[in-house]
């Protein structure tokens, strides 16, 4: 069924158009290119950059691992009992959440962070630009122990480095002066750092000394619950939340608009319906009307004069300061009121004279003419001598 548009409702649709047209020409240049694989390093993605290979073969270990969507300051109090793997986040921490990692670390929680995004979140250590490897790259290992014997190098494409010093931390991968896997106390916890999320991926999870690297940041299976985190992935728990941290909230500021502009153009010709008040009975045109048709049905024309006077003579009594009333008592006012009113106005000539005629009219046989021009006489009177108050 079309749609029946007035011009002002056009005229909101195109205004609308010219607005919505620029914003989605800018969303479709400036978004980013699609890649054939998802960037995030998600538990959720079976890509060679995802990590869900790893995460279904860890309950095949022996591990109890489940994903984590929850704010830092949700993290469970008795944190000796878990593992927190924030496998290359993608959304910034603020200042609350980093110190509630802290606390769970201090608590005596631990913690595999990958990446170059993941290190400030979680230590204070200098981190360094890994500019010296551009692809997959073998580290041998750093220091002695029972991972050197299964593991003795992994592979890894480094997003930045751990410049060394002595923090207490311990470096078990990387060259001279630049480490790619760190260990460091905090508290009664412990903080392992990857400086890439290599080991981890389904495409790096076979290289060799990768598994048994996961493992031993995991520890013995069955010791903690592992946290797989997904919170900085943009998984949160409230829709809204959820829309904050992808590219879609982007989206809906042109489709609110187009959602404003047709219920405005909706509301414009739908609106609840109002009467129109009906006009008062009392009209000022309707009563002229009235009275004209009751004159022209009676066939005298004395009575028109007669009203006309009735009214010219209470205004007359009034201004005199004789009341409406008088002439009921005075039988003889009417013959004396053309002599009064006349003393009264002498800047009126033929006031008297006017006002004999109109009252012997009352009782005469007048044509319409006549009739018409006494009654025109008489309104002008009123109006000369300003009997009538001014109306607001």
């Amino acid at each position: 069924m079309p749609l029946n548009l007035d011009a002002a409702d056009r005229r909101i649709l195109a205004g609308s158009a010219a607005v919505l047209a620029p914003l989605l020409a800018a969303a479709a240049l400036l978004a980013p290119v699609q890649e054939s694989e998802s960037p995030r390093v998600s538990s959720y993605s079976y890509d060679s950059n995802g990590a869900a290979a790893a995460y279904t073969l860890l309950p095949q270990l022996g591990y109890g691992v489940q994903r984590w969507v929850r704010p830092p300051a949700e993290l469970p109090t008795d944190a000796w009992h878990y593992t927190l793997v924030l496998a290359e986040p993608v959304a910034g921490a603020g200042k609350p959440d980093r110190a509630a990692l802290q606390r769970f670390l201090h608590r005596g929680g631990r913690i595999l962070g990958t990446g170059a995004a993941a290190g400030p979140m979680l230590t204070e250590a200098d981190f360094e630009p890994a500019v010296s490897w551009l692809g997959w790259t073998h580290f041998p290992v750093a220091a002695a122990g029972p991972l050197a014997a299964v593991a003795p190098q992994i592979t890894m494409q480094p997003e930045a480095t751990w410049a060394t010093q002595p923090a207490g931390e311990l470096a078990l991968y990387g060259t001279a002066g630049h480490a790619v896997v760190v260990i460091q106390p905090a508290g009664g916890g412990e903080l392992e750092w990857w400086a890439g999320p290599t080991p981890l991926l389904n495409a790096g999870l076979r290289e060799p000394g990768n598994l048994e690297l996961l493992l031993h940041a995991l520890g013995p299976p069955g010791k903690r619950q592992i946290l797989w985190d997904e919170y900085y992935h943009g998984e949160r728990p409230g829709l809204w939340l959820y829309m904050a941290a992808t590219p879609l909230r982007f989206g809906l500021w042109p489709l609110g608009l187009l959602l404003v502009s047709v219920l405005w153009t909706f509301s414009r010709r739908s609106g609840p319906i109002h009467v129109p008040p009906s006009p008062s009975r009392l009209s000022v045109l309707e009563f002229v009307d009235t009275l004209g048709g009751v004159y022209q049905r009676a066939h005298d024309p004395a009575i028109a004069v007669e009203v006309a006077y009735q009214r010219l003579r209470a205004l007359l009594l009034r201004r005199l300061g004789l009341g409406a009333g008088a002439s009921a008592e005075a039988a003889d006012l009417d013959h004396h009121l053309p002599e009064a009113a006349a003393r009264c106005f002498p800047d009126v000539p033929g006031l008297a004279a006017t006002l004999r005629r109109c009252q012997e009219a009352q009782y005469a046989h007048l044509s319409d003419p006549q009739a018409l021009a006494l009654v025109q006489q008489m309104h002008e009177l009123t109006r000369h001598l300003r009997l009538e108050t001014p109306t607001s």
